[in-house]
């Protein structure tokens, strides 16, 4: 299966395509034009830009109508931070190809996430677990001083899977700092901490591509309808 990648010439757009080459995906730059997609059939889109680009891509693909499942299996958008415009364009793309929003690409805060929905012995919820002792929570993110958005999608996500209200969650933009999400619960005696730090940015390349492939592997024994989809419906293995 092919693979477009839009905002290519950005700094993890460049990753993406190059961790896709090295593993021998046939891949192209995709423009809003779309003219390297007219001569492909079903691609896997993933959107690196922005919500601007995002919104554009969608406008885009909406124009081609009917032609738009034939051309596109998937599409994946890792912008964060859509304006309204750019979200109801994407809701009404959905009704024509199957469609993924990813806040981030890490594998690690996939397995960050997973913990926060985790369930005690008895069934209880992380979260009720931690109220029923006492803490209380707040959310700090800190990244890169070019980073438009604040708080960061992922950081919003860490929160409505806690149930973290936006206003508990603190945000910094220093420096190069590629990524940190840490999750404090803290109680008068005691405090606990959850931290994913993002060493280098090839991890979001390397997630990306990770997704890229559970969704390949999915199609082979699914149909996918259009919609949106979760990243964890691809990544996480069933029971």
């Amino acid at each position: 299966m092919t693979v477009g990648v839009f905002g290519a010439k950005g700094k993890l757009g460049s990753l993406i395509l190059k961790t896709l080459q090295s593993e021998r995906f046939s891949t192209f730059e995709l423009d809003t034009d779309l003219s390297h997609l007219n001569s492909r059939q079903t691609a896997v889109l993933i959107d690196v830009t922005s919500d601007k680009g995002s919104g554009e891509l969608a406008k885009s693909l909406l124009e081609l109508g009917d032609q738009c499942s034939q051309k596109v299996s998937m599409l994946v958008v890792g912008s964060t931070g859509h304006s309204l415009e750019t979200a109801q364009r994407l809701q009404s793309l959905s009704a024509l190809i199957p469609v993924c929003i990813v806040s981030n690409f890490s594998l690690g805060l996939t397995f960050f996430e997973q913990m926060l929905m985790a369930k005690t012995k008895g069934g209880m919820s992380v979260k009720d677990l931690a109220l029923k002792f006492g803490f209380d929570f707040a959310l700090t993110e800190i990244h890169h001083s070019q980073k438009l958005d604040a708080p960061s999608g992922t950081a919003l996500t860490l929160a409505k899977t806690i149930g973290l209200p936006k206003e508990s969650v603190s945000s910094a933009r220093v420096g190069k700092v590629v990524g940190e999400h840490t999750l404090i619960l803290s109680r008068d005696s005691e405090e606990i901490r959850i931290q994913h730090i993002a060493h280098e940015r090839k991890l979001f390349a390397e997630g990306a591509v990770a997704l890229v492939k559970a969704i390949i592997e999915a199609k082979k024994t699914t149909q996918l309808a259009p919609g949106f989809y979760e990243k964890e419906f691809f990544l996480l293995p069933s029971v």
